[in-house]
């Protein structure tokens, strides 16, 4: 009687090591079926931010007006062995069409890059808070032309501001998912630098994400 004791507490024990063990594989095994989450969105800028005094005072509409852009990003949210950290990659497309204010100005501007970052996230199953801090390669180009009375059709001035090189990105939001498709809207910020201009875009990204 005994020893049949000892040999049931001696599987009972063994059960327990087994499962104990087992576990872990298996919370490997749950985060293998999600690697990472594709995200594409459409983007809202500003960029009424970036007057130039100059252009200011010499075209009397100024420079307050039709600073928005829009455009598309796309975005590859990967896990990592920390659950409330993504590694994230993405690329970023914005622009305006020609803009006019009366006969005398004429004003576009256009741009994006790509980037890549770090996504401290607090997850919960329904309801996230997400965000979004990172670096990439930035172009952004704005065009201003004001065209004097006399002699017509010639421009009096004529700017071109390029940004090229390193920038920056940040984002905050809220991500909303039922199974394997969510919403995360964010407020989001764009930092484009260069030697012949620099551009601080600020407004939001609404992405639809899908889990994979």
């Amino acid at each position: 009687m005994i020893l049949i004791t000892k040999t049931e507490t001696m599987k009972t024990t063994s059960i327990i090591f087994l499962v104990l063990f087992t576990l872990p594989l298996y919370s490997q095994d749950d985060t293998k079926r999600n690697k990472f989450d594709i995200e594409l969105g459409f983007v809202y800028h500003f960029n009424d931010l970036n007057e130039d005094n100059y252009l200011s005072r010499k075209s009397p509409f100024g420079l307050s007006i039709n600073r928005e852009s829009v455009g598309l990003d796309f975005r590859v949210m990967i896990n990592t062995n920390y659950e409330n950290i993504r590694i994230g990659v993405g690329t970023i497309l914005e622009r305006n069409g020609d803009e006019y204010q009366g006969t005398a100005t004429d004003y576009k501007q256009n741009g994006g890059g790509v980037y890549f970052g770090v996504s401290p996230t607090l997850k919960s199953r329904y309801i996230s808070l997400t965000s979004f801090f990172g670096i990439g390669a930035f172009s952004y180009k704005e065009y201003f032309a004001y065209y004097s009375v006399n002699p017509p059709n010639e421009a009096d001035i004529y700017e071109k501001k390029v940004s090229h090189g390193l920038g920056a990105i940040s984002s905050i939001g809220i991500k909303l998912e039922v199974g394997k498709i969510g919403i995360n809207p964010q407020v989001n910020t764009i930092y484009s630098g260069g030697a012949s201009g620099s551009f601080f875009y600020y407004g939001f990204i609404l992405p639809l994400t899908i889990k994979f």
